[in-house]
């Protein structure tokens, strides 16, 4: 999965034009998908709709309308691996529902997500997209490992960012303050 929405921030045709110099036949071991679901801008996705039309080694999905919860659950369950490579982002849940799914994130070192590292929740992090040619193959090849590895990092996710712990947090901060 590329992003979470249809900003233009989120680099869609950028990643994918590189990600298309990745060897065919590894391309077509592959599925790529795009929620485009809101921010939309509809001259950028007229852009990125004739884009994706073009690309004739890669499967790519693009999803246009409203996700039910439900939907989004099942998405972020199906996704392998998330590429998370906009231009600027904050904490995300997207990031961090994929990593509870069991699932890979790849995201850029220059996004604020030192709250993952600092509570033991690792990600993928690279400094350039054309990391990606490399990087796809070899973690599609390895995927086994990284998910059996993940179940800790599950456990770390439920244990920080679950609303008990967090609303714990919360009301200790604000008693601390009034």
């Amino acid at each position: 999965t590329i992003g979470y929405n249809a900003n233009k921030a989120f680099k869609h045709i950028e990643i994918l034009k590189i990600i298309s110099e990745i060897p065919k036949n590894e391309l077509q071991k592959i599925t790529f998908i795009l929620p485009l679901t809101y921010s939309r801008n509809s001259q950028y996705l007229e852009k990125l709709n004739s884009f994706v039309n073009e690309l004739k080694s890669m499967h790519v999905i693009m999803f246009n309308d409203f996700l039910k919860d439900e939907d989004i659950a099942k998405l972020r369950l199906i996704t392998d691996v998330q590429i998370q490579l906009p231009i600027s982002d904050a904490l995300s849940g997207t990031i961090t529902e994929v990593l509870y799914a069991n699932n890979m994130v790849i995201a850029g070192s220059w996004l604020p997500y030192e709250i993952y590292e600092k509570h033991g929740i690792e990600l993928i992090k690279i400094t350039n997209r054309k990391d990606l040619i490399k990087l796809l193959p070899n973690l599609l090849n390895t995927l086994d490992f990284f998910q059996e590895d993940n179940l800790v990092i599950k456990n770390k996710i439920s244990d920080y960012f679950f609303p008990n712990y967090t609303s714990k947090a919360w009301i200790k901060i604000y008693n601390s303050l009034s």
